[in-house]
């Protein structure tokens, strides 16, 4: 039994390290979000407003942007579903019942 609980506490260790990098790319996203739309967005739209009318020089300043958290949000939530649900510990938990019964 003592073994099952190492087990479990091992898997949950290598579990919260995959979740941590996840999240620590969701924080990543936002955080690229919120400098590019305080700062190169403004400088962006600025340049692009001497070539073409502001509202569609902002609309592509805004997209471009959108793009950009788009990607960070995805390669984030591809590494949150690798986590696993604890399965060598489930599984070896089902042998448990015969171990003892000595099958």
């Amino acid at each position: 039994m003592r073994q099952e609980v190492d087990l479990a506490k091992a898997e949950l260790r290598e579990e919260a390290r995959t979740f941590g990098t996840g999240a620590g790319l969701f924080a990543a996203a936002a955080l690229a979000a919120l400098l590019a739309l305080l700062f190169v967005s403004h400088a962006l739209w600025w340049g692009l407003s001497n070539v073409m009318d502001q509202g569609w020089a902002a609309l592509i300043v805004a997209v471009l942007w959108a793009l950009v958290c788009g990607v960070l949000a995805s390669r984030a939530r591809t590494q949150l579903r690798r986590i696993r649900t604890l399965a060598r510990t489930k599984r070896t938990a089902q042998e448990i019942p015969d171990a003892v019964r000595g099958r």
